[in-house]
């Protein structure tokens, strides 16, 4: 057992300087299985006097200075080479040697490594203003983070099966690496190239402060980042970049249709035809799906973008487009999906979307925010129906729904704005706080990785009692911390997982009520109708305008043909 092992350990260590590294392999997706038994096994350490839990950090601030490292033995793991053998290789050598999957992926991420070293060197020889170049290092170490993230896994045996995928996506380094150059070298452009190297032609849109990436394929938003920030605000990283999958992240922009004028294959995998506009701002998307003709016009904005729908169907139709948005990734991957609450359209935090025109979505963590509008400056649009928000790994859904009802010949006009934007609220460091029994116990979000209890001794000093983390609470993904109750007052201290302290003073007064007290709910996924019903797109009268015309000309032609029949010439 891990006691047995730690007793050994205590006995062998004569000098008191030995530190014990428990580890254990987590999966960021993972719904919580993965910390099954990590609290009783802390609980009994805690009992145990000869024992103290620690971190490395803390451990070298008390010293002594640890003797030396112990080196693991070289060679292959029983399990790994039995996973080689069942894969059809003689050991672990073999197949890390003959594997194609591995040296077709050694390939991918040899070319990475040089475009990032070669965006890294044009860095340092240019002359990069001092406001500009801490901006695109950031970029570039986001570019590193990519490369990084999209080699989990990579070399273990029956891995390629399911991971060949996601180390395909380390071309989305790529993008990284050209936003940081961009960044570096400001300039507004539109244009097409085949930036992540995948074989499709991306659609390219820059200015100073925001580049755009966008497919072809499914005519969707595959890369948003903020150059004035050093931030990635739309981001397919965990997927082939111009395919569509169910779970998988979708970018922005990712139009659907359903009704008697839509065929399957959707919109998602339609191949929209580009015309890049002379302003170099702009670009046009044009789809054909059965009956169903879509035409996207894409406008570069201050901080954003604008885009324009027009529809031209029959009979009833379910439109919408779905946007996940991470503004700022970084600090979402270390923050957790805790960090991403809903906007008002005055800025300030939501727990659900509320009914307005404006729709938003704020990073508490490091204030970065996306704000959509509606039909902004336009009254001839047809009004959005819903909208809707779910949340995946690292992103969190605005996803617009249009209801229509069209008549033969008409068309119908979509407009949404997305604007970035900062926040300056701060993040709630514990969702709640409730007696129970004899202890106190909080609910942490995601970014909140430290909890003491903070009360003053006898003597007049101040006492802190760590609280432990070692259960989900009744929110998912939520875990609670847990502490003896002070018997008098106490204040909450928190550490962000930014270093950031907070200080939640007098705390008993929310404990004494003897009910859990909720400072901030936790963030679910919301839905909320604007309105009702089908909108009528055209009418009867355009109809039977349209069918006299159309007869006029039948008209107009058949006594032309008459005519000149009766001046033909006999023969």
């Amino acid at each position: 057992s891990a006691l047995a092992y730690l007793e050994r350990a205590y006995a062998e260590d004569v000098a008191d300087a030995a530190v014990v590294v428990y580890a254990r392999e987590v999966r960021a997706s993972d719904a919580g299985s993965a910390w099954d038994g990590l609290g009783p096994l802390l609980q009994a350490i805690e009992k145990e006097p000869r024992l103290r839990l620690t971190t490395l950090d803390e451990r070298v601030q008390s010293g002594p200075r640890p003797r030396a490292a112990a080196q693991l033995l070289g060679g292959e793991p029983d399990q790994l080479r039995r996973a080689a053998e069942a894969a059809g290789y003689s050991d672990w050598q073999d197949y890390n040697s003959n594997c194609r999957a591995l040296q077709d992926a050694r390939n991918l991420y040899g070319d990475v490594r040089r475009r990032i070293q070669a965006v890294e060197e044009d860095l340092h020889r240019t002359a990069t203003s001092q406001t500009l170049a801490p901006l695109a290092s950031r970029l570039l170490d986001h570019a590193k983070l990519v490369f990084s993230w999209h080699q989990y896994e990579f070399g273990r045996p029956g891995a390629q099966d399911a991971g060949s995928a996601q180390w395909d996506a380390v071309r989305g380094a790529y993008i990284a690496a050209l936003a940081a150059w961009q960044c570096a070298h400001p300039a507004t452009s539109a244009y097409q190239e085949d930036v992540n190297r995948d074989g499709i032609e991306e659609v390219i849109v820059v200015n100073p402060t925001d580049m755009f990436v966008l497919s072809p394929v499914g005519g969707k938003m595959l890369y948003w980042y903020d150059l004035e920030h050093g931030e990635q605000v739309v981001g397919e990283g965990f997927a082939g970049e111009s395919v569509s999958a169910p779970g998988v992240r979708r970018g922005a922009l990712v139009d659907s249709i359903r009704g008697a004028a839509s065929s399957a294959p959707g919109l998602e995998e339609a191949t929209y035809s580009v015309q890049l506009g002379e302003d170099s701002a702009s670009a046009v998307f044009d789809a054909a799906i059965g009956a169903a003709k879509l035409r996207k016009e894409f406008d570069l904005g201050q901080r954003g973008f604008q885009v324009e729908y027009t529809l031209h169907a029959q009979g009833r139709v379910d439109f919408s487009v779905a946007n996940a948005f991470s503004p700022d990734l970084d600090r979402i991957a270390v923050g957790g999906r805790d960090s991403l609450v809903y906007l008002h359209a005055d800025g300030s935090p939501a727990s659900a979307l509320v009914s307005d025109r404006a729709f938003g979505l704020a990073n508490v963590v490091s204030g970065s925010a996306v704000l959509a509008s509606v039909d902004p400056d336009r009254q001839d649009t047809a009004p959005a129906a819903e909208v809707w928000s779910d949340s995946a790994l690292f992103d969190r859904s605005l996803c617009f729904g249009y209801r229509l009802q069209m008549w033969p010949g008409a068309s119908a006009g979509m407009s949404i704005r997305f604007e970035r934007s900062r926040i300056g609220a701060s993040a709630p460091p514990i969702l709640s706080v409730e007696p129970r029994g004899e202890s106190i116990v909080a609910v942490l979000p995601s970014y909140t990785r430290r909890v003491v209890v903070r009360e003053l001794s006898a003597e007049g000093f101040p006492v802190e009692t760590p609280m432990l983390t070692a259960a989900r609470g009744p929110e998912a993904n939520a875990p609670e911390a847990v502490a003896p109750m002070p018997s008098g007052q106490f204040d909450l201290v928190t550490t962000s997982v930014m270093g950031r302290t907070t200080t939640i003073e007098r705390a008993d007064q929310y404990t004494r009520i003897g009910a859990r007290f909720e400072f901030f709910p936790q963030i679910a996924d919301s839905r909320i109708e604007l309105t009702p019903g089908y909108h009528r797109v055209g009418s009867a009268v355009g109809i039977v305008w349209a069918a006299i015309g159309a007869l006029a000309i039948a008209g107009a032609v058949a006594i032309m043909v008459r005519f000149s029949r009766r001046r033909r010439p006999s023969s």
